[in-house]
């Protein structure tokens, strides 16, 4: 989605391979404020440049003269992975009714939490490496493991926290234990390290990624 100002007023678009709209939407200015609760937004403009707007303009749906649309909820899989919300969209009547169409014509509706599950699995996944060693899980990027063959989602992180000096530091270790056949295999080690193994990342993008303690883990 892309703004301009077309009068007074900011109008946003974003438009399919031919041109056409499939998206619109309206912020019109008021002589009140206090707009989005007063929160600051910023809008990327046809020009590349961001524009940031407050207090006067208010969300109207979509451009009365770009035509016929129905108001939505969508959310790019990026978006939806970091938080499954879904966001108000204006989209195109026509096209909306072709892509709905198109949807009902496949064997089956999927219902919210498993798009939910099907958003989580669209990660590039890594084999997990401990110690050296590869055992039957995978990884994603935000230190998220899964089973290997199921996809089947398992916690290995564990938090603590430690006092030392009277200051409280937090901890991570990478802790877990699966069956192999019938041998039991438990393991615990530095999760950084882990991770580090694993992920073909910086120590700084994993410690961002993965929400660590600086330095503590």
């Amino acid at each position: 989605m892309t703004y301009e100002r077309i009068g007074l007023d900011y109008v946003g678009t974003s438009v399919d391979s031919i041109g056409d709209i499939i998206s619109s939407h309206h912020l019109k200015r008021e002589a009140f404020g206090n707009a989005f609760a007063g929160r600051t937004i910023k809008l990327k403009m046809k020009d590349g440049s961001i524009e940031r707007i407050k207090d006067y303009w208010f969300d109207c749906g979509s451009y009365e003269s770009h035509g016929e649309f129905i108001s939505i909820g969508a959310g790019r899989i990026e978006e939806l992975q970091n938080c499954y919300v879904y966001s108000g969209y204006n989209i195109n009547k026509a096209t909306f009714e072709r892509m709905l169409n198109d949807y009902l014509s496949r064997e089956r509706i999927y219902d919210y939490r498993e798009i939910e599950e099907w958003c989580n699995l669209q990660h590039k996944w890594y084999e997990v490496v401990v110690n050296n060693k590869k055992i039957p899980y995978m990884m994603n990027k935000y230190g998220e493991m899964v089973e290997k063959w199921t996809k089947k989602k398992v916690f290995a992180r564990e938090n603590r926290i430690k006092s030392f000096g009277g200051k409280l530091k937090e901890f991570t270790y990478f802790k877990f234990k699966y069956k192999d056949e019938d041998r039991l295999i438990k393991i615990e080690a530095n999760y950084l390290d882990v991770l580090k193994a694993t992920l073909p990342y910086s120590e700084e993008e994993i410690i961002k990624n993965c929400k660590l303690p600086l330095r503590n883990t």
